[in-house]
């Protein structure tokens, strides 16, 4: 019932189109006359919730939602019993009745699929369908077109934990930095090719998490951030690179906190930091600056529980709002209005690469996995106002236990439309493990791009790690 609920809590703050006035000659008009709600005391603002849902959605399809509409007027019952839903709905006047049953996750799903329905009904662009049975398939929400793999380039013989992608020397072109166990690789990629231009090794002690980049002097030259964990001590270490013209040299010395860049509530993007003790405890976040020694802590972050997360992001939604969207270590996300208030979160998946964090006690080992390097990237074009996320078809797992569980990975970017979390595009699928991406403008034509790295084999006792990266349009 927990996933319901904050399904109801989005719904009842869902902006809806208030349409008020007659209907001008010839404009449909539908009138809501009743929603008889008969399940759990807890979930009784469902009356209302669906209600709101049911007009925003008609109201988009040019249907006036009125007080009073003599031509068609809509009657909807929902129940719920024992974790399933059933959704009935009835227009007398034009012979329409509709009726689903399945899941209380698929509820909202059959609202939506009933409001198309009577769109069609009331406009008579489609007959009065007959109730059937509930067919998951059909009621299913289709997915966005896939765009076709654009770019591959050659297998490398490392096991790529994460990239990001920069303007690292402030000429104006794009290059990519990929980091694995033992390197950070520097990229040189276009629509044309995808080519490593240098290399620079890492201490053994590191165990990378994740990269970012951001410029934080100013001076057009994007810095490498890396964050990533002591093989032995499991304490978080970050370091800074910045390109010399020829490869990437290390800035000042490591810090202990793991990092990531982020759009905060000013619109402005800014390194935060958070401090980790051991696998129980998550401190507070702060923003970081870069300072002659490395990175330093400045201003804490005034953030709640709910940020205590894997990942999140400022990101556009597509009524021209901010929203926060937040990936928690269940692979779920939320919408957030702002630090405390939550609006919606999603019963999909995401996620990206686990990583192993343990702590001895006695002559007992505990291990907690985390998902440190799984990205959210607020998208902001014309046409995509959301975040990229990584999705993967199968089971989550961590890349210790066998790629077979990380295949059809691929990046989606996932919008709120004033009721629910969609995704609107979506890269191919991959195969292997997609490991990270970062999703960018690549040559300057307005329109994003993502580059991602891949991991092919895990390697191991009969042989070497491979990873490959791949660049790639967003349909």
């Amino acid at each position: 019932m927990c996933y319901m609920k904050t399904r109801v809590v989005g719904l009842l703050i869902t902006l809806v189109f208030l349409v008020s006035g007659a209907a001008s000659a010839g404009q449909a008009c539908l009138s809501i006359d009743s929603i008889s709600y008969n399940g759990p005391e807890e979930s009784r603002y469902l009356q209302t919730g669906v209600a709101q849902m049911v007009e925003n959605r008609l109201s988009k399809a040019g249907v006036f939602v009125l007080d009073k509409c003599d031509s068609a007027t809509l009657a909807i019952s929902v129940t719920l019993f024992a974790g399933t839903a059933n959704l009935s709905a009835a227009i007398e006047q034009k012979g329409f009745h509709f009726s689903r049953a399945g899941a209380e996750s698929e509820l909202i799903g059959f609202v939506q699929l009933m409001a198309d329905e009577v769109a069609g009904v009331v406009e008579e662009k489609i007959e009065p369908p007959v109730a059937t049975p509930y067919n998951k398939d059909a009621a299913a929400k289709a997915t966005p077109a896939v765009a076709e793999e654009a770019l591959r380039s050659e297998v490398f013989p490392l096991r790529v934990q994460s990239v990001a992608v920069g303007d690292f020397t402030g000429d104006g072109i794009m290059e990519a930095v990929a980091v694995s166990r033992s390197a950070l690789q520097v990229l040189a990629v276009s629509k044309k090719a995808i080519t490593e231009t240098s290399r620079v090794s890492i201490p053994e002690y590191m165990k990378p998490v994740r990269l970012d980049v951001l410029d934080f002097d100013g001076d057009g030259r994007q810095e490498v951030i890396l964050s990533a964990i002591h093989a032995v001590s499991q304490t978080p270490l970050a370091l800074v690179y910045r390109h010399n013209g020829t490869t990437l040299v290390p800035v000042g010395n490591e810090t202990r906190f793991l990092t990531a860049v982020v759009t905060l509530s000013d619109g402005k993007r800014a390194c935060i930091g958070q401090k980790v003790d051991g696998i129980d405890y998550w401190g507070g976040m702060f923003q970081v600056i870069l300072g002659d020694k490395g990175l330093e802590a400045a201003n804490p972050l005034e953030m709640n529980e709910a940020f205590k997360v894997m990942s999140w992001d400022m990101a556009p939604t597509d009524k021209g709002e901010k929203g926060l969207f937040l990936l928690s270590e269940y692979g779920r996300i939320s919408l957030w209005k702002d630090a405390k208030t939550s609006v919606f979160r999603s019963d999909d998946n995401y996620g990206g690469s686990l990583f192993y964090l343990s702590k001895q006690e006695g002559s007992k080992k505990q291990e907690q996995r985390r998902y440190l390097v799984s990205r959210v990237q607020a998208v902001d074009t014309k046409s995509l106002k959301g975040v990229g996320v990584l999705k993967a078809e199968n089971s989550m797992g961590s890349l210790f236990q066998g790629l077979r569980r990380y295949k059809n990975g691929r990046v989606v970017v996932v919008g709120w439309n004033g009721y629910e979390l969609e995704p609107i595009a979506s890269t191919p699928s991959f195969k292997g493990f997609l490991s990270d991406f970062s999703i960018v403008d690549i040559d300057g034509d307005g329109t994003e791009e993502v580059f991602c790295s891949v991991l092919s084999a895990k390697g191991g006792v009969s042989g070497k790690s491979r990873s490959y990266f791949a660049l790639s349009s967003l349909k």
